[in-house]
């Protein structure tokens, strides 16, 4: 005949071994102990540590791509700003580029109104 298989070394859960704990001078500090964890934790009945990682884990994770959504936004404000001040910075320049004419003139020939045209043609 054969032999029967070796039982494998797997825990296994059993409500009476923690009632057995319970009554050994260091069951019942592990008892003690559980129960401060849960409390302080702030386990609910049937709750794991997991569950409540979890969830912050979870939530973290809201709070963390809602904080990015809100700098990319004010990034993007920020840079529309800063086209809008470009865009006005060129404008301003344009019309000083523009003057330079008007202001040779009014340097060559004193503060008389002559146009281009007038200068050009001789008129």
């Amino acid at each position: 005949m054969g032999r029967l298989p070796r039982k494998k070394n797997v825990p296994e859960e059993n409500p009476q071994k923690e009632e057995r704990l319970g009554s050994t001078p260091n069951g019942e500090l592990v008892a003690a102990l559980k129960i401060a964890f849960r409390e302080a934790m702030g386990l609910e009945e049937g709750e794991t540590f997991r569950d409540v990682l979890t969830e912050a884990v979870r939530e973290g994770t809201k709070s963390l791509a809602s904080k990015i959504d809100s700098l990319g936004e004010s990034l993007g404000t920020k840079i529309d700003s800063l086209g809008n001040k470009i865009d006005n910075l060129g404008e301003s320049l344009g019309t000083k580029i523009d003057r330079i004419p008007d202001r040779i003139v009014e340097e060559l020939y004193g503060n008389q109104t002559v146009r281009w045209g007038q200068l050009i043609l001789g008129i």
